[in-house]
C-alpha cells in the first residue's frame, strides 16, 4: 500500500526541517536528500505506531489546503522571522511503500504453531516442503504484498 502524506520543508541556516501537518510532529535533514530520506522514515514510523496499536492511518490533508505560513506562525512569534521563513519554505508531498517498510523494519522472524490435518502434513514431509517458508509465500500472496 502507498501512501502519500503533505510536508513542509523549511531551509534553516544548516540544512531542512520538515514539518507533518497530518502528525504534527518534525524531523530534518542536512541538505535536501537527508530531510526528504528522514521525512520519509519519519512517516513510516508514525503510520508504524497507527499500524502496531490497530487505528486507521489519518487522511492526509491535500497539498492545496496546507497553509505553510500557518504552521510557520506556530513555531515563530516575530512577523519578520515568519516572513523571512516562509520566503524560504516549499511544501511536497512525501510518498511511502508502507508494506515494503513494515519488511525493512520488522525482519525479526517469529515461530507460529499450525494444525493441519496428519495426511497433508505426510505427503509435505515426504516431498521435503518447507512448511515456513509456504505459509509465507501464501500469507503474502493473500495479503497482497510483494
Amino acid at each position: 500500500m502507498f501512501v502519500i502524506y503533505p510536508a513542509i520543508f523549511v531551509k534553516e541556516k544548516e540544512g531542512y526541517s520538515v514539518l507533518f501537518p497530518d502528525f504534527g510532529g518534525a524531523t530534518c535533514g542536512e541538505n535536501l536528500e537527508d530531510a526528504y530520506y528522514m521525512a520519509t522514515d519519519y512517516l513510516g514510523m508514525n503510520l508504524l505506531d497507527y499500524y502496531k496499536e490497530n487505528k486507521k492511518f489519518p487522511k492526509a490533508t491535500s497539498l492545496e489546503n496546507v497553509n505553510v505560513k500557518l504552521y510557520i506562525k506556530e513555531i515563530f512569534e516575530n512577523e519578520k522571522e515568519v516572513e523571512e521563513t516562509v520566503k524560504n519554505s516549499f511544501k511536497s508531498l512525501v510518498g511511502l511503500d508502507f508494506q515494503k517498510y513494515l519488511k525493512d523494519v520488522n525482519v525479526k522472524s517469529i515461530r507460529k504453531n499450525v494444525t493441519i490435518p496428519s495426511w497433508l502434513n505426510e505427503a509435505a514431509k515426504r516431498s521435503n516442503i518447507n512448511f515456513s517458508k509456504v505459509l509465507q509465500e501464501a500469507l503474502e500472496r493473500e495479503l497482497e504484498i510483494d
